[in-house]
């Protein structure tokens, strides 16, 4: 899996399924604040939603077709 250190503190990791209730929750929670940036976010209403997006993120980062 992709993996690249910022520093001691600070990591870019690729999203797994396993995280999507945490990210659900976490954009759900700051929803208002996060729709000035993510047009998306309207239509992510369940954990089964972001689970499809970390899914299909993942499929383009196999493909060598994207990095979200």
């Amino acid at each position: 899996m992709f993996r690249f250190t910022i520093d001691s503190d600070v990591e870019l990791r690729l999203l797994e399924l396993r995280h999507a209730p945490e990210l659900f929750a976490l954009t759900d929670q700051n929803r208002n604040y996060l729709q000035e940036w993510l047009p998306w976010l309207n239509q992510t209403t369940s954990v089964a939603d972001t689970r499809a997006f970390i899914k299909h993120s993942l499929e383009k980062f196999a493909a060598n077709d994207g990095l979200t």
